[in-house]
């Protein structure tokens, strides 16, 4: 009877300890570098971006809880609007634009949020591609992941590249355990190298538009000093991509 007991016991504290793995797992923040407001990281991006040898890998923005009908192949559903995922996805594009990139091979999976998400940041016809789909993005294609093949495949093209795909293909993507599914990353932006498209530079959220907003409406941003420049360090905002600072 002891040993039994002790026995029940054993795997009541292995049970417990596995969830409390399990449960800071999931509460775990992903550890990626806001781009926005990093002087170092917003010039590398532009300049990858400038190059064409920037490739960007986003989850769609926020979509409707209940089923929405669209005109998509996975038509389940849509972007919330008017103040949810749809300005989620124009702020995303204002953002892209800002940071140069102006030129780019749009894909989005087939299902109507990425789709939807694409073709709202306003950067050209969307692409619709099956690696980067929920579904089949894990699937392997010689021995790897489909959405780490387009990824590689899209690093050798001559243009920069914008993937909309879902949560568990950017885990994968981005060779991450953390959890991406939660509202807090909707929208979110990972910014790779064509050099090397396994390894994130930097992130950029949608709520990132509200600070580069206030920095071209000041007109000029601070920054550091580091060779005694004549101004005293500060330095005009990259221009916005409106045309002036009406935005």
């Amino acid at each position: 009877m002891v040993s039994q007991n002790r026995f029940r016991i054993s795997i009541c504290g292995l049970i417990i300890y596995l969830l409390s793995v399990a449960l800071a797992a999931n509460a775990q923040e992903f550890a990626c570098a806001n781009v926005i407001g990093d002087a170092a990281l917003e010039e590398q991006v532009r300049m990858l971006a400038k190059e064409s040898r920037l490739i960007v890998v986003l989850r769609h923005a926020e979509a409707n809880i209940a089923i929405k009908r669209c005109d998509c192949d996975d038509n389940t559903r849509g972007l919330s609007e008017p103040l949810g995922g749809e300005r989620q996805a124009d702020d995303l594009g204002r953002l892209l634009r800002w940071l140069g990139v102006t030129d780019a091979r749009v894909e989005a999976s087939r299902s109507c949020r990425t789709v939807q998400t694409a073709e709202r940041l306003s950067l050209g016809a969307v692409n619709i591609s099956d690696e980067i789909y929920e579904k089949t993005c894990d699937t392997r294609v010689n021995g790897h992941p489909q959405i780490r093949n387009r990824t590689t495949e899209v690093s050798r093209g001559n243009r920069n590249s914008v993937l909309v795909t879902h949560s568990g293909c950017m885990r994968i993507a981005l060779n991450t355990s953390v959890d991406l599914s939660r509202s807090s990353h909707n929208g979110i932006l990972a910014f790779l190298s064509k050099a090397d498209p396994s390894v994130a530079i930097g992130c950029a959220w949608p709520r990132d538009w509200a600070a580069i907003e206030q920095r071209l409406k000041r007109g000029v941003e601070a920054s550091p000093n580091p060779i005694g420049r004549a101004d005293g360090g500060r330095r005009r905002s990259p221009p916005s991509p409106f045309g002036g600072e009406d935005i």
